[in-house]
């Protein structure tokens, strides 16, 4: 995803959270906007670009003020999220959950206050707490790089997985990319194991590989800065 398109995917979700509030031309808007820290080079674009949606969208709307936070893990962001909505007093989300399930009920708790949610990315384990969602074609991102590694291999060999962190989204991807495999019996799956989206686990996670397993023919990585550890 290019930096433009990260900017443009974080102002048109804070826009679709603004525009969607009741009696917007009589309300002032408070938004909170939760997103994981920058621990890798994607969330490096998107904690970047939300604030510069933060300054565009403040500048055009005088009504609307914006609250960014940043979480270096699920707990953090849970309380984080509980301060946006005591203290903050916020009355719209943008949220980028840090883990699916851990941050289900405190994004259910500010929906339950009366603000309204929009979730990106990595999704939450009930929908109802959320009012939108916004997402890229994760099923695609396992699907493709695995018929890629099926005719590369020309349907046998062995394989191990770097996973992303416990969401919606690495499911969505894991699962598209075991559904391709499937059809090829002769391929083998020998493990699947978390890396965190991080290029420094990705490397002990390969590393680990290398030296459990005599003989891999690919390696697949749910995401690019991982495959830079793998490499």
């Amino acid at each position: 995803m290019t930096t433009l398109t990260r900017r443009i995917a974080l102002t048109a979700v804070a826009a679709a959270a603004f525009a969607s509030l009741p009696a917007l031309a009589a309300d002032k808007v408070n938004l909170g906007v939760s997103i994981p820290a920058a621990t890798h080079s994607f969330m490096g674009g998107i904690n970047y670009w939300a604030n510069q949606a933060k300054k565009d969208l403040e500048k055009q709307h005088k009504d609307l003020k914006i609250t960014i936070k940043t979480a270096a893990n699920a707990p953090e962001q849970a309380n984080q999220l509980q301060d946006l909505s005591t203290v903050t007093k916020i009355n719209a989300l943008v949220v980028f959950p840090f883990e699916s399930a851990a941050l289900t009920k405190p994004v259910a708790q500010v929906k339950a206050k009366g603000a309204y949610v929009t979730v990106v990315d990595r999704g939450l384990t009930d929908t109802s707490a959320q009012d939108a969602y916004v997402a890229g074609d994760n099923t695609a991102f396992g699907k493709i790089p695995a018929e890629y590694i099926v005719k590369k291999l020309n349907g046998k060999g062995n394989v191990v997985a770097l996973r992303g962190i416990a969401t919606t989204l690495d499911n969505e991807r894991m699962d598209a990319f075991n559904a391709v495999l499937k059809g090829s019996p002769d391929i083998k799956l020998l493990d699947a194991k978390y890396a965190n989206w991080n290029r420094d686990d990705a490397f002990k996670v390969t590393q680990d590989y290398l030296t459990r397993f005599k003989e891999i023919d690919a390696i697949w990585a749910a995401d690019d800065d991982m495959a830079v550890g793998v490499l």
